[in-house]
């Protein structure tokens, strides 16, 4: 389906039109009802509530502009809204400025809080998050530790580029090293370029074409999506680098 000529012009609701597009394509949300944003994950700013709108109706979610109002804190438009439409009725946020409702938690230290203690989540989401947290290990093991076993933990980060927007860029060896060692299922990897039309996702399971690579500098922007299922209830777990896998512990 060809994106809606008004979200054209903005990267952020196309890389989330496309995610969803993806997912849907996938059926990988089919009986999921909990989910759990790491981040406050906004869709847009308040003041551009019409093209926030022009996003769910691309996804054929029925929205209205009232409706949309009505998830707007601090010049943000919250992504529940989106995530209600989709079907979830369990849905919370982790983010230490506490917009949306979120509950402020410093991802960089081990979690506790009532409301998440002991409790797991269909889908976990890391839309752009962990990049600005320092300590990789918490946060991974954290997102782990949230999801349901057959659960679903979706990644969407900077690959390269994106100078002084975070501490890290994960390049796609991160994202396999991390399933293999933890058994889980990469059910989607993909990337995102604004020299692919629209920003689409290309697969990752197929060669890259030279007609992308070329056009590709060391100061380009590119984006990651990796969709991993959990599928064990096993505790979470250090990986090596694969061509490095032989210096780590045993299985």
């Amino acid at each position: 389906m060809k994106i809606n000529s008004y979200l054209e012009n903005d990267a952020r609701l196309i890389m989330i039109y496309n995610i969803i597009s993806t997912i849907h394509q996938l059926n990988l949300f089919e009986n999921k009802s909990s989910i759990i944003n790491i981040g406050s994950f906004d869709l847009i700013e308040k003041d551009n509530t019409s093209l926030a709108l022009k996003l769910l109706n691309s996804l054929n979610l029925k929205a209205t502009l009232k409706e949309i109002e009505s998830y707007i804190e601090k010049r943000r438009i919250s992504s529940k809204i989106l995530w209600e439409k989709l079907g979830f009725k369990d849905i919370k946020f982790i983010d230490p400025d506490g917009v949306h409702n979120s509950i402020q938690i410093d991802l960089n230290e081990k979690m506790d809080n009532q409301e998440i203690n002991n409790k797991t989540f269909d889908v976990v989401t890391n839309f752009g998050t962990t990049e600005h947290i320092f300590n990789q290990y918490q946060a991974f093991k954290s997102i782990h530790d949230l999801c349901k076993k057959d659960g679903l933990m979706v990644h969407s980060l900077p690959l390269q580029g994106a100078y002084e927007h975070g501490f890290f860029n994960y390049h796609p060896n991160f994202f396999h090293a991390l399933a293999a060692k933890n058994n889980y299922e990469i059910k989607y990897a993909g990337i995102r370029h604004k020299n692919l039309e629209n920003y689409k996702l290309l697969d990752l399971k197929n060669y890259l074409p030279n007609d992308f690579l070329k056009n590709i500098n060391a100061f380009d922007t590119l984006g990651s999506l990796f969709i991993l299922k959990k599928t064990t209830s096993k505790p979470f777990e250090i990986p090596f680098q694969g061509r490095y896998d032989k210096y780590g512990k045993s299985n």
